[in-house]
Order: structure tokens, then sequence, then C-alpha cells
């Protein structure tokens, strides 16, 4: 989470979906202002984890509106603003906690 907030990353917050989803426990969420900011948030994102060993997937890398970063208990979700307000995440998961990031 803190290099997404290091590199800028607008309106960064948790989902808890612990007892609501059978495949993951939280959605993490992301903005970056452009295109180029959110592939920026994904290569900090992924050098991170190399760097600690964790596995994960990728999908969305080709477009960068939104990049979607599987860890397996925590999927991370990158997006741009507009894609974001179209998707709308927090209100498809209604029910989840939420925690929010400044």
């Amino acid at each position: 989470m803190d290099v997404l907030l290091n590199k800028k990353a607008q309106d960064v917050l948790t989902l808890d979906l612990n007892g609501i989803s059978s495949f993951t426990d939280f959605f993490l969420i992301a903005t970056g202002e452009t295109d180029r900011q959110t592939h920026a948030l994904y290569e900090g994102l992924i050098e991170t984890l190399n760097e600690r060993g964790v596995p994960f997937r990728v999908e969305g890398t080709e477009q960068t509106h939104w990049i979607l970063v599987d860890l397996g208990n925590i999927v991370v979700h990158l997006f741009t603003p507009e894609l974001r307000a179209y998707y709308t995440l927090e209100d498809c998961w209604y029910q989840a906690q939420k925690k929010v990031y400044l």
C-alpha cells in the first residue's frame, strides 16, 4: 500500500470481503490521474512484490485504464478516474467494510 501512496495514488481504499466473497479477502482500490500514472503505480507495486517474493497474477496491463493484480487473498485494482467512476466497485460491494487512506 505504501508504494501506491508514495507514487501519489488517489482515493486509495480497501474493502474487507471476508464473509462476503469466496475468491478473495480484500480489494485494494487506487486511482492514477492518467494512464501513465496508473502504469507507474503498477510498476512500483510489481517491483515491490518481486523484491519481497510475493506471487501474483496480472490482467489489463496493455490498456492501463484498469490493471488488476491478484495476490490471492488480496486483489489490487488500479484505475484511471473514468473507469473507476464507471465500474464503482465500492458500490458493487456495498456490504464490505471500507477503509480509506489519504
